[in-house]
């Protein structure tokens, strides 16, 4: 293939370089000047025109045109049909090509690249290793460096400058004065000038307009069209559910603590099965963030292996119970890692369904193309769509248990003479048996409750509650106040917890006048659950002599 061009026998010393004077083989113009052969390639139309410098390891090819008083260094490369002019730079290992533009005092350096129909021009520079590309154009005194993005018709001017890994783009404006940088984010159609400093996390679109001395930074997140202005400083935006644009993985644990993989629960309705619902939402940049956990709490809903809701078949609840099987019973939402967020829910039921796989699934409605679409994600093992992996807890839900009455142990204690009186003082105290492998947690029962009274001659007898405490505790104490007359009482103190479980008193005494005959009794109800919520309901009834018979019902 015959020369394009040549060097002529003019020379020149420039920057510690010699350079040539070349000439058009075809046309017989002079053109620029060059190093040598290696910085202007012999193919296509591409040409060094004027007084433009090409030298070191330098190299334009394809369309690209270097004319005025421009200077191409190092190891830049310039082609495509870009055009480098006016008195611009580029050197280092910087890229200009696509139909980019670099022009009067603009300088391109270091790692830097052009592309597509940007443009860099006035004193600006561009730098490290940032992108400038598609129509976007930095200008006048502006800087954009490190690795930052300046994209799509973004505008950066004025003394603006944009660095570490921030992104300007779509028709975004930079001005005055104002900083992005870090990994800030400016778009669509927002402005950002004067002092105003956008960086962190924060990101900011819409039409939104930023200036004076505000700082936006942090995970703070601008949209609409606000105005923000004056010494305003905002660092925290909080994320809803409406925010996801997609889910990059669901899971479903049943401890929040180890993690595991299945648990048990017993049908009764009071115990809860802790179940922990992990995800990772992300946004229209696809950039992942944290919701709180009240917001994947109000979108979840439980299915099972096929990704048929369970509805209400389940009771649920972001609190834990009494007897909710959990590592912990303080609500903190946990963050599996740094871009996870996850919900606490506690279930429990009084359905008898043995052992299911405990799926979830839930709906977002993102925006594409201007309207927002239904997308479901589910951990179900069939009918899964394919958006995120299938998952599931293994949960045996157990009958629930039924106790009799041999489960159920009653101790007594018998004080003679509580008070001055000639009395007797019974202490009744109910609670499971060790055989049940059962343990009292609380009782259902009214406090102080009077349910038995009889008189004949000069003996009363009385039956009551005492409280609904269970535990062993003998430093405690009841007080109990039995009516012998409209104008006398006896008035009895003791401890009411020598031993754990419900305790009940009846009292007997043997004093003063003859009295007629009367006798009062009413049945007591009460119920006693074990360490799981099960429960069981006992009848107790006064016989003679204020002994009490006791039964399952």
């Amino acid at each position: 293939m015959a020369s394009k061009y040549q060097l002529t026998e003019e020379s020149m010393d420039y920057k510690g370089h010699t350079l040539w004077r070349i000439q058009n083989m075809i046309t017989g113009e002079m053109g620029g000047w060059v190093e040598g052969y290696n910085n202007l390639s012999q193919e296509e139309g591409c040409m060094v025109w004027e007084e433009a410098k090409v030298y070191g390891n330098a190299y334009i090819d394809n369309e690209a045109t270097i004319s005025g008083n421009a200077e191409i260094s190092g190891h830049a490369r310039v082609y495509g049909n870009a055009k480098v002019y006016g008195n611009a730079t580029v050197g280092g290992n910087a890229s200009v090509l696509g139909y980019a533009r670099v022009y009067e005092d603009a300088m391109i350096t270091d790692y830097a690249m052009l592309e597509g129909d940007s443009t860099v021009q006035g004193s600006a520079k561009v730098y490290g290793h940032a992108l400038v590309k598609n129509f976007a154009k930095i200008d006048r005194n502006a800087e954009v460096y490190d690795d930052a993005r300046v994209e799509n018709t973004a505008l950066v001017t004025d003394n603006a400058q944009v660095y570490g890994n921030a992104k300007v783009n779509d028709m975004a404006s930079i001005r005055g004065n104002a900083k992005v940088y870090e990994n800030a984010r400016v778009r669509e159609r927002a402005f950002v000038f004067e002092d105003a400093q956008v960086y962190g996390d924060a990101k900011v679109g819409g039409s939104a307009f930023i200036m004076g001395n505000a700082q936006i930074h942090g995970n703070a997140v601008i949209k609409g069209s606000e105005i923000i202005g004056g010494d305003t400083d905002i660092d925290h935006y909080d994320y809803t559910w409406q925010d996801i644009v997609s889910i990059a993985s669901l899971k479903i644990y049943a401890n929040s603590q180890t993690h595991v993989k299945q648990a048990s629960i017993y049908a009764n309705g009071k115990q809860q099965a802790e179940i922990e619902v992990v995800l990772e939402a992300m946004d229209e940049d696809g950039d992942s963030f944290q919701l709180d956990g009240q917001e994947i709490y109000k979108h979840i809903q439980f299915v099972d292996s096929e990704n048929i809701p369970f509805g209400s078949q389940f009771e649920y609840s972001d609190e834990a119970g009494k007897y909710a099987i959990s590592a912990r019973q303080d609500k903190v939402d946990f963050i599996a890692d740094g871009t996870s967020s996850s919900s606490l829910f506690y279930l429990s039921t009084e359905e008898e369904m043995g052992e299911i796989k405990l799926c979830v699934s839930c709906e977002i409605y993102p925006i594409l193309q201007g309207v927002p679409t239904k997308m479901e994600y589910t951990t179900a093992v069939l009918n899964n769509n394919g958006n995120v992996d299938p998952d599931y807890v293994v949960l045996k839900v157990l009958n629930k248990r039924v106790f009799t009455l041999q489960d159920i142990r009653i101790n007594t204690i018998e004080l003679v003479k509580p008070d001055t009186y000639n009395s007797l003082l019974m202490k009744y105290y109910i609670d499971f048996s060790d055989a049940s492998g059962a343990t009292i947690s609380q009782v259902e029962n009214s406090d102080d409750n009077w349910f038995h009274y009889k008189q004949k001659g000069n003996y009363k007898a009385f039956a009551t509650t005492t409280d609904s405490a269970v535990e062993a505790d003998p430093r405690a104490l009841f007080t109990a106040v039995f009516g012998i007359t409209n104008n006398w009482t006896i008035t009895v103190t003791s401890t009411n917890h020598d031993r754990a479980g419900l305790c009940l008193w009846t009292y007997r005494v043997w004093h003063g006048a003859l009295w007629s005959f009367y006798e009062w009794n009413e049945p007591l109800f009460f119920k006693l659950y074990d360490q799981y919520g099960n429960d069981v309901k006992i009848e107790v009834i006064a016989l003679n002599d204020a002994v009490l018979k006791f039964e399952v019902v």
